[in-house]
């Protein structure tokens, strides 16, 4: 539609370089608006980079929200995801879904969203393909302006020892129950 009504806007928790808000609209219903937090740019993908996974997500299998809107304007970038009924709290899920969880059928699920995740061609997100993950790490690292010995003899460690080059593949960089 060319316009909504917003009749509540709802804060919800976590989120550590999101904000993430429940807004109720008409027409639509409820959805989900995230949008990064101040000073966070450029310690994940961009906003537009994740949307565009998430279709391609979608399209390869994976239980993820519909991206109905995702653009970059003066207050920053954002998305608009359909909302998606769930929990996603660890003590949560171990009360309402004992069975599943024992059963390990929770985990057959996450193994099968990792196996589709892994599928997915990284082309379909330029970001990701031309990335050079060491050379991210060092930047985001030099972003923080503080010292990190462990993290930079770590570095120093990978770039004298890296292995040739192979095939690229998407990967869920913080596959979690929160997540």
């Amino acid at each position: 539609p060319e316009s909504v009504d917003v009749s509540r806007v709802r804060r919800l928790s976590g989120g550590a370089s999101r904000l993430t808000w429940e807004v109720l609209t008409d027409p639509g219903g409820a959805v989900i608006v995230q949008q990064e937090r101040p000073g966070s740019a450029g310690a994940n993908l961009t906003m537009a980079s994740q949307s565009v996974l998430l279709g391609e997500a979608a399209r390869c299998g994976v239980p993820v929200p519909e991206v109905l809107a995702a653009g970059d304007d003066s207050a920053g970038a954002f998305v608009v995801l359909a909302r998606v009924e769930g929990e996603s709290l660890p003590k949560r899920i171990r009360a309402d879904a004992a069975e599943m969880v024992s059963s390990g059928e929770l985990a057959r699920q996450a193994g099968a969203a990792c196996a589709r995740i892994h599928a997915m061609d990284p082309r379909c997100a330029p970001e990701l393909s031309e990335a050079d993950s060491l050379h991210s790490m060092r930047s985001l690292l030099d972003a923080l302006r503080e010292p990190h010995p462990a993290f930079e003899l770590g570095l120093a460690h990978l770039e004298r020892t890296r292995p040739a080059t192979r095939s690229s593949v998407v990967v869920h960089g913080d596959f979690r129950m929160g997540n």
